[in-house]
């Protein structure tokens, strides 16, 4: 199926016409599939028993004889599967404001219902993975470490990184510091299904970095992946630009569904600007390490997605 950046994902159907997603997990982004597994099993409880009614819900995933959701194979590799949800795709951007509004008003949905999962809190599966003071300390290492060599013929980029770091550390630093419940922490459009007709949120999906976070981080994920209509690794940065209405629409729409704390809210105009430079920074030490972490096809790939990140920080600080 492609489009996603750390696991190998195929749609498959059987010879009665029943669909799943089949994927071949990326263990090392992934690290510990145990609390991969006992998280989604408990969201999959959550979102599949009779009695919740979220008003969106997730793919159910297959369990295998001993409940399960992993097998391991012989030669080492780790494999998932979930029923496909019927008359589903995926959308590959934010059309427009009453898209943006839908679309938002989904992951709100999403947020609000872990609220009320029951029992103990998830488990983190990727240690700091919003943790923007360690995302900075990456970028040096990379920078010092210089493994490729191509941190000379980076250096316009890196002094971006490092002014816009040090413009958000102070309310990237506030966001991590209310962080009180569960979220998606990559609520990006594309890990959404809709309706293939109406446009219709049907699904959340991509469900691995759902664990304790900041609601803030999801709605800033959703402004720097629906700021603007240009691809995540465009060449041309010069042609990029934001779209307000669509911005606005997004916020309107999460906050329909979730509800901030004043202290939270207070803080929404830096979610998109702080999940863009801590998106950018992620990418540019994955080229300076050598595109370890996000999949490429092309040479200079990620240098052009942290480009366009830093470059959308910039105008939404504007």
């Amino acid at each position: 199926m492609g489009g996603g950046h750390i696991h190998h994902t195929w749609s498959v159907t059987t010879d009665d016409a029943r669909g799943y997603v089949l994927q071949e997990l990326n263990e090392r982004v992934f690290r510990d599939l145990a609390a991969c597994e006992d998280n989604l099993r408990r969201i999959d409880d959550h979102f599949h028993l009779a009695d919740h009614r979220h008003g969106i819900t997730i793919p159910k995933h297959l369990r295998t004889e001993t409940n399960g959701l992993h097998v391991s194979l012989h030669d080492g590799s780790t494999w998932r599967a979930t029923h496909h949800v019927d008359h589903s795709v995926a959308p590959s951007k934010v059309n427009g404001a009453d898209d943006a509004w839908a679309l938002a008003r989904a992951f709100g949905l999403f947020a609000s219902a872990l609220r009320s999962l029951p029992g103990r809190s998830l488990r983190a599966t990727i240690p700091q993975f919003h943790d923007f003071t360690w995302r900075v300390e990456q970028l040096r290492d990379a920078r010092l470490a210089n493994r490729t060599g191509r941190t000379n013929s980076v250096r316009r980029e890196l002094s971006a990184a490092d002014a816009l770091a040090d413009r958000l550390l102070r309310p990237a630093r506030a966001i991590a510091d209310n962080a009180a419940h569960s979220v998606h922490n990559d609520a990006k459009v594309t890990n959404l299904l809709c309706h293939h007709t109406s446009g219709a949120a049907l699904a959340v999906v991509d469900l691995d970095t759902t664990m304790p976070g900041s609601a803030l981080v999801d709605l800033g994920e959703l402004i720097r992946s629906g700021a603007s209509d240009r691809p995540e690794d465009a060449r041309d940065v010069g042609t990029l630009d934001i779209r307000r209405p669509v911005i606005v629409a997004l916020i309107e729409g999460f906050r329909h569904a979730y509800d901030f704390t004043d202290v939270e809210a207070a803080l929404i105009h830096y979610a998109g600007p702080v999940l863009a430079v801590e998106n950018g920074m992620r990418f540019l030490a994955d080229h300076l390490n050598g595109d370890v972490y996000f999949r490429v096809d092309r040479p200079q790939q990620n240098l052009d997605r942290a480009r366009v990140q830093f470059r959308l920080a910039t105008e939404l600080l504007a």
